[in-house]
């Protein structure tokens, strides 16, 4: 019926319809991968009107930036949570804490594989620059550490993380298919830092 409204789903009513907008993407993202996410269903699953979509997001694309761009705050804080001086260890810590969100959140995972493949053109990395710096400046800050106290021979920062984000990405894959024994985290820990040695 035309004059009627739509009845919104209840997890409409506890936060903002943005908010479930991104819950929204990121399950389907999660679930199906970022070629599922389409704004005809995330509207049809929020409870409004497709048309409607554009006065929270201005496209698609906005909606995928932003989903990356929380799932890099998450990844920048677990640098704040690292403990103590040895590079080794903030290491390791460092692993699982990006392990954890990666298990946590697998649609960011997915979203940094499809941006990291992109050839070109404009990418949630790209529109996330200063995010991807700052993780950047504080993974080398470690990386230098390791290499002061000749723990680590000198590597770039973006280098260790692409590696971690490889290990750990065909790890947790693998164990969406498969019965791992080990776990993840410190399987590309151990690797990470034979790797790192001096």
């Amino acid at each position: 019926m035309a004059g009627r409204p739509r009845k919104r789903p209840e997890t409409v009513t506890d936060k903002s319809t943005r908010e479930t907008i991104l819950d929204i993407a990121e399950r389907l993202c999660a679930e199906q991968g970022p070629e599922a996410v389409k704004l005809r269903q995330i509207a049809r699953d929020v409870g409004i009107e497709a048309p409607s979509m554009f006065s929270h997001f201005k496209n698609r694309d906005a909606i995928m930036t932003t989903l990356f761009e929380s799932g890099m705050k998450d990844l920048r804080h677990s640098y704040s949570q690292l403990s103590g001086n040895d590079p080794r260890q903030q290491m390791r810590e460092l692993i699982e804490l990006h392990t954890g969100v990666f298990r946590n959140r697998p649609a960011i995972m997915r979203l940094l594989l499809l941006d990291l493949a992109k050839p070109g053109g404009e990418t949630a990395i790209d529109n996330n620059m200063a995010l991807v710096r700052e993780i950047n400046q504080l993974e080398q800050q470690i990386l230098d550490e390791g290499v002061r106290q000749k723990v680590f021979r000198q590597v770039e920062a973006q280098t260790a993380i692409l590696m971690r984000i490889t290990m750990l990405a065909s790890l947790l894959a693998a164990a969406d298919l498969v019965t791992i024994e080990t776990d993840p985290a410190a399987s590309v820990s151990d690797n990470m830092l034979r790797y790192l040695a001096a």
